[in-house]
């Protein structure tokens, strides 16, 4: 019982260690560390304990409770992961919701189509400034470039569709994902910008050392009354100075490769 107690356990410290990391994008890293706690819990919920069993049948129903709350913050960050994509949204949430798993992938599929329209339009109305900016000059010189461009936009719809279909970046490649949308920008722009913007949110605001923390934690009055900005200011510097603290600790802290499944890899 307490092997598989401190299996549960485990699993949870170390995803909670992995999404809390503050050197290197995470967002795309919690849809791969839940499910490998999901799995875990699979795996002791045919335990011969019943306490066991008991207790994991509670956290199933509470992991499906959050993933549903987070589904679209979970699932998104993925399709931009070259190694793993849509697809594999699609092969994690069939192997666990069989024919449920449909609704779920209907609204990620929903999600990423509109996100992908607003983002495109962007670029088609910054073409547009543009030809607005020439027309005024009465310049003619570069009109064959701008209908380059236009042309080039007008096959963004196709580029969500290619993206999709190209073949995986091999899984267990070191790969820096950021890099990796910089160098495919042109290929991919709309895509690039939208991964940018993305997977740079983190996908947890909680120190890993708050995590298992259950003390009361007490609001200040000169905490409460701080200003908006100035609220910012104190997280943007706590950001720094752990950052700067655990490159001093970990000097090799950059670009991990995929030893350890998905996780520590940007």
């Amino acid at each position: 019982m307490a092997e598989a107690i401190c299996h549960l356990l485990g699993a949870s410290y170390t995803a909670t260690n992995k999404i809390s990391g503050r050197t290197y994008p995470t967002s795309h890293l919690y849809f791969y560390e839940v499910w490998n706690v999901k799995q875990i819990m699979e795996k002791e919920v045919v335990s011969e304990n019943p306490t066991i069993v008991a207790m994991v049948k509670e956290m199933e129903k509470k992991w499906i409770k959050y993933f549903e709350e987070s589904l679209l913050t979970s699932c998104l960050p993925v399709l931009f992961d070259p190694r793993y994509k849509y697809e594999y949204v699609v092969f994690r949430l069939t192997a666990t919701f069989g024919g449920g798993a449909q609704k779920y992938l209907t609204q990620v599929n929903s999600a990423m189509k509109i996100i992908f329209a607003e983002y495109a339009s962007e670029f088609g109305n910054t073409s547009d400034e543009g030809d607005e900016v020439a027309e005024e000059d009465g310049e003619g010189t570069l009109d064959d470039w701008d209908k380059h461009l236009r042309l080039k936009i007008s096959h963004n719809s196709n580029e969500l569709q290619r993206y999709l279909e190209e073949d995986l970046f091999p899984r267990r490649q070191k790969l820096d994902i950021l890099k990796w949308c910089e160098i495919h920008s042109p290929k991919y722009p709309v895509l690039a910008a939208i991964a940018r913007d993305i997977l740079e949110v983190s996908a947890s605001t909680v120190p890993a050392e708050a995590a298992f923390n259950n003390a009361r934690r007490i609001i200040i009055e000169q905490r409460s009354n701080l200003t908006q900005s100035t609220v910012e200011t104190l997280m943007c510097l706590d950001d720094w100075l752990r950052a700067a603290d655990r490159q001093k600790a970990e000097p090799t802290v950059g670009v991990r490769g995929d030893d350890q499944d998905h996780a520590g890899t940007t």
